[in-house]
């Protein structure tokens, strides 16, 4: 910290996970792959897993690693999934939040957008947890978009940040 009370490092800059445009009258939604790790699966553990040439305690333990990464990889494509659909349908729902800003945005529960979905309510709120969206009008939080977001917060007392408001991570 400096001797002002500022911080020497330079702020993190919040980078949205779903980008969401108006394209001739059609909302388009674009999850950021970026923000996903990028994962794969070794190919000489995949061919060590299955030649028989390679010792059958080793190939046993490979296939559990290959079965585990498989899982894994699987996971996070249906968490891109999942994230993709949700922000569909809720920037759908926020179409005039889209077209006139934070003026626009129509509140929402979270369980009626589940059951839109056909969701429970609590992979809604995972998929949404921490992330944003960069919209027309600047870079919000998910949650902004919902009935009770937070309210026990005097941040969100106060409403999502206004533009050229920074938005912090929650």
């Amino acid at each position: 910290t400096h001797q002002w009370g500022f911080q020497d490092s330079a702020a993190q800059a919040l980078h949205p996970d779903v980008e969401v445009r108006l394209e001739r009258g059609r909302v388009e939604v674009l999850v950021d792959d970026a923000t996903l790790p990028e994962l794969g699966i070794n190919p000489d553990y995949m061919r060590m897993s299955k030649d028989r040439g390679t010792e059958v305690e080793v190939r046993r333990y490979l296939r559990g690693k290959v079965r585990d990464a498989r899982d894994l990889i699987d996971a996070v494509a249906q968490r891109r999934e999942t994230l993709a659909r949700v922000g569909a349908e809720l920037m759908t729902h926020q179409r005039s939040c889209l077209e006139q800003g934070r003026a626009g945005i129509q509140p929402l529960r979270m369980a009626d957008l589940a059951e839109r979905l056909g969701m429970h309510t609590s992979t809604v709120s995972r998929a949404i947890a921490g992330k944003s969206v960069q919209t027309p009008h600047g870079i919000l939080p998910l949650r902004t978009f919902f009935d009770g977001a937070a309210l026990s917060s005097s941040a969100s007392k106060a409403g999502p940040p206004q533009s050229g408001e920074p938005v912090s991570a929650r």
